[in-house]
């Protein structure tokens, strides 16, 4: 009997190291998800600010070809005001000396 007691003391001596190695087992599981959440998070983020550079290079080079549309325009209009000025010096030129005969 001193050895089933003996036996029995070693089994729960056993099985408390299982319990203990199964909690151990346990926390480290959960550790391991905890940190495979923060490197998901840690992706995520870093999705999302590349998106938004995306974002933002795209409405740049938007804001760009709006800016260079505007400007070729504007650039056009000049253009043809300078035209416009060139030709009414030329017919001022023209019609100067008939308004002197007329004087």
């Amino acid at each position: 009997t001193a050895e089933v007691v003996n036996l029995t003391g070693a089994l729960l001596q056993l099985r408390g190291k299982e319990r203990e190695a199964e909690k151990e087992k346990d926390l480290a599981q959960k550790e391991m998800a905890r940190e495979k959440d923060r490197e998901k998070a840690a992706e995520l983020n870093q999705t999302k600010a590349l998106k938004a550079m995306r974002s933002k290079e795209r409405s740049a080079r938007t804001a760009l070809a709006n800016a260079t549309s505007e400007t070729q325009g504007r650039e056009q209009q000049i253009i043809s005001l300078q035209r416009s000025l060139h030709s009414a010096k030329e017919r001022e030129a023209e019609l100067l000396p008939l308004l002197l005969c007329l004087v």
